[in-house]
């Protein structure tokens, strides 16, 4: 008998997202804010995909304890590190309400990409042999 966390690598290997590179310009705390919040969604996705399924076919939905249960048991067998999902804040993903990064993201006077491109474009002046200064 197979153990359940292998059935849900089966199952669903493409719906457990980890981080595959490590940004060296993130730290630790923030690498593990964006792997909790990537598998936050994932949860999400199938949690909605479930209740779908259960109103066409008939048969009932995984409930939210389970399906955080699940993508966290998935993530442990993929990557060796736990990450616990909360069900209640899967509840409340569910609707469409922003996560904290979400929200602090918007907070920001740069987006992610500017910010991106500033870094990119220091790098290429410094290349260049013209270092930045204040």
């Amino acid at each position: 008998m197979r153990n359940k966390s292998s059935r849900v690598q089966d199952v669903h290997p493409e719906r457990i997202p980890c981080l595959a590179m490590r940004n060296p310009s993130f730290s630790k705390k923030q690498l593990e804010t964006k792997e909790k919040d990537e598998l936050k969604a994932a949860a999400t996705k199938l949690y909605l995909e479930e209740n779908a399924t259960e109103a066409a076919d008939g048969p009932k939905a995984k409930s939210l304890r389970v399906v955080c249960r699940e993508i966290s048991d998935g993530h442990f067998v993929q990557t060796g590190s736990r990450v616990r999902l909360h069900h209640i804040t899967l509840a409340n993903h569910a609707p469409g309400r922003r996560t904290m990064s979400e929200f602090n993201a918007g907070k920001h006077a740069l987006t992610e990409a500017k910010q991106k491109k500033i870094v990119d474009f220091a790098i290429e002046l410094a290349d260049w042999g013209f270092p930045l200064s204040p």
